[in-house]
């Protein structure tokens, strides 16, 4: 058994465990994790000092989410999808800047900043094991939805 399987299978698990309000719980994890991520991508090397915004920004707004979702007690939805959407952004946004600032610099000729291209790698995978932890969450909800109908 692998270690990615192991791992995921035990995140799974512990989101069946951790009752009550759990997306909201998890939203506000990733976004101290990406305010970590930025405060480390600003402390770390100085070139990186405007790129390291960027998680901020998205953790910013995933942090306003889980709280009022948080204190909705999970009553309002639309604060969930909210959250995912920010998610699938900064994902989107974090893996597409990454190429492309890997496709100019070899258009130009000159080397990839490696630091920069690994520093929004690390977001986008960041961002992407958030968006896998909102789906799987729609699923178990929609999941107990149709057994009550």
């Amino acid at each position: 058994m692998s270690a990615h399987f192991l791992f995921y299978e035990t995140a799974i698990l512990a989101l069946h465990l951790w009752k009550g309000n759990f997306m909201a719980k998890i939203t506000l994890g990733f976004a101290f994790l990406l305010f970590v991520l930025s405060a480390g991508g600003y402390a770390w090397k100085d070139n990186l000092h405007t790129a390291a915004l960027v998680p901020a920004v998205f953790g910013l707004l995933l942090a306003v989410f889980g709280t009022l979702s948080l204190l909705t007690k999970g009553r309002n939805p639309i604060l969930a999808h909210a959250g995912s959407v920010v998610g699938i952004i900064g994902l989107l946004a974090s893996a597409l800047l990454a190429l492309n600032g890997y496709g100019m610099a070899r258009s130009e000729g000159v080397d990839v900043d490696k630091v920069l291209l690994e520093y929004r790698l690390a977001t986008a995978a960041v961002l992407l094991v958030y968006v896998n932890f909102g789906i799987h969450a729609f699923m178990n909800a929609h999941a107990a939805r149709q057994k009550l109908d």
